[in-house]
């Protein structure tokens, strides 16, 4: 093979590698980037910390745990996953849009390799003391029109403050919503705003009433019964600050978290 052949693969492999991975078109990326930049919302679940794959000067945020939705593979198909998270941010933190940026063909040859370089990328600021990076929400979703970009984004942000409808649960609970712990006696949605959606719900109708199974990988499950947690197994147990708002700040900031 000649050397003109050579580069014109090289030349055509960088091409793909680099071409766009939005159904966006751009007209539509400048309206939802002039819209909802600098917009304030509220964190729908708790969500973990931790470090942006390849990048220092950022957070990652999920609220799912990091190894359970895996962004970035190996050639092999081997995930490659982030570091495990450092801190958690409770549901309902104030947050702030502070950029967006799709994964247009410029965007992606500026991109890490090892990060989840194919999706839009949502930078927040969180009103957190201890969040003193960016945090990068990632949307997996496939978005077409500006709708379907505010659809992706309220899977995770609201705009109204979740916290004061479970201000009646005990404080047991609460906690262990902040603290992404499952625990006996936690009603399904407090599951929900805890750890997210699951991979999988199984369901059936019993004697004992409807019982569900929550899978959010092949160890974590969470099992209720009537909408209400009755046990939950896999979910690790290691401490993690909670960074709570600041308008929040003194109730247990510093407090370990258990999550996994």
């Amino acid at each position: 093979m000649g050397k003109k052949a050579v580069f014109a693969m090289a030349l055509c492999f960088a091409i793909v590698a680099c071409a766009s991975h939005t159904l966006l078109p751009p007209e539509a990326q400048r309206q939802v980037i002039d819209e909802y930049v600098g917009t304030k919302w509220h964190l729908r679940h708790s969500c973990f910390v931790g470090a942006f794959y390849a990048y220092p000067d950022r957070y990652y945020v999920s609220e799912r745990g990091f190894d359970e939705l895996p962004l970035v593979q190996t050639m092999s198909g081997e995930p490659i996953l982030p570091e495990g998270p450092r801190a958690i941010l409770p549901l309902g933190t104030p947050v702030t849009i502070a950029g967006i940026e799709f994964p247009t063909s410029s965007a992606l040859s500026g991109r890490r390799l090892k990060s989840p370089r194919h999706f839009t990328w949502v930078m927040l600021e969180a009103d957190a003391p201890q969040a003193d990076k960016p945090l990068v929400l990632v949307l997996t979703q496939e978005m077409k029109t500006p709708a379907h970009f505010l659809s992706a984004l309220k899977k995770y942000l609201q705009k109204k403050d979740p916290t004061p409808q479970y201000e009646g649960l005990s404080e047991r609970i609460r906690k262990a919503i902040d603290r992404k712990m499952p625990v006996e006696g936690m009603p399904a949605d407090a599951l929900l705003r805890c750890r997210g959606y699951p991979d999988k719900l199984l369901r059936k109708n019993t004697k004992r009433g409807k019982e569900e199974i929550w899978i959010y990988s092949d160890e974590r499950r969470v099992y209720l019964l009537d909408d209400v947690v009755v046990k939950a197994e896999g979910f690790e147990q290691y401490d993690l600050p909670v960074w709570r708002p600041a308008q929040r700040d003194g109730h247990d900031s510093g407090a370990a978290a258990k999550g996994g």
